[in-house]
């Protein structure tokens, strides 16, 4: 005679088979978080290979970088892209921001990057072409050290290239910014992040998007890593290490003490 499930071995079924979906959730979950945190490392790689090669064309001078609301000349993002130092727009943008939606015409982050690419390598205007989506980048230049002012930094003078942050991933900490996850083309250090509060509403500063812990972080030596912090306070971030700044503004000042952010 064939028996008929009772409610009880139903339920146990059912409740089996959720467990077993949650485990594998989140199992796909860790997977491709891992996934994401892998390739912002490996698009901080490529970026450190485009400046590399840049400085070597350019007597070992950095790209400059100006910010300033349009990405004029002295944008690094667009020196890199216009010399076909970087042609990929992919490489410009985290996986977790690139499908986010990026101002009021209804396309997302990456798209904007893909157009802004597009027509620096195909027009006619050169780098007098003028986009605000290249000062929306999610790695951030360490400009203060490297490229502040049209007045680049040159690659003999880094004293420790394995231990100077060149890029971070960022994020915008303005609250007057309804994009929560907007992001900047240059991060502010810890010496300069009084000096440059004006900027406020485009700075970037070093954010661990990734599980709210980790951020990828390219050397000036041309390798990347995956940096985690303990904290998600904007300030207290710029405590920890590597993040730090514990000396005065050159090493010839009484005090002065090695970090990471200068030259």
């Amino acid at each position: 005679m064939k028996k008929n499930f009772t409610l009880v071995e139903l339920l146990t079924v059912i409740a089996i088979i959720s467990i077993l979906a949650a485990l594998l959730l989140s199992a796909m979950n860790k997977s491709r978080n891992k996934a994401i945190q892998i390739t912002c490392v490996n698009n901080n790689r490529q970026l450190q290979m485009a400046f590399m090669q840049y400085t070597s064309n350019s007597d070992g001078f950095f790209p400059p970088y100006y910010p300033n609301w349009f990405g004029g000349r002295y944008s690094w993002v667009k020196n890199l892209v216009y010399h076909r130092y970087v042609t990929n727009a992919e490489l410009l943008v985290c996986s977790e921001v690139a499908r986010m939606p990026y101002g009021t015409s209804g396309g997302n982050h990456l798209d904007a990057l893909r157009i802004y690419v597009d027509r620096l390598l195909n027009d006619e205007r050169g780098l007098d072409y003028q986009n605000f989506a290249g000062n929306r980048i999610s790695y951030g230049y360490n400009w203060a050290a490297f490229g502040r002012n049209k007045e680049p930094a040159r690659n003999n003078r880094i004293r420790h290239p394995s231990q100077t942050i060149l890029l971070a991933e960022n994020k915008r900490h303005d609250p007057d910014v309804k994009d929560k996850e907007d992001t900047s083309s240059f991060i502010v250090s810890p010496k300069s992040r009084e000096d440059y509060a004006s900027y406020k509403t485009f700075a970037g500063y070093i954010w661990p998007r990734h599980d709210q812990k980790r951020l990828a972080v390219g050397w000036a030596d041309g390798h990347a890593t995956l940096e985690q912090v303990p904290t998600l306070d904007p300030a207290k971030i710029y405590d920890a290490a590597p993040f730090a700044y514990g000396g005065t503004k050159s090493p010839e000042e009484k005090g002065y003490a090695e970090n990471n952010w200068d030259l």
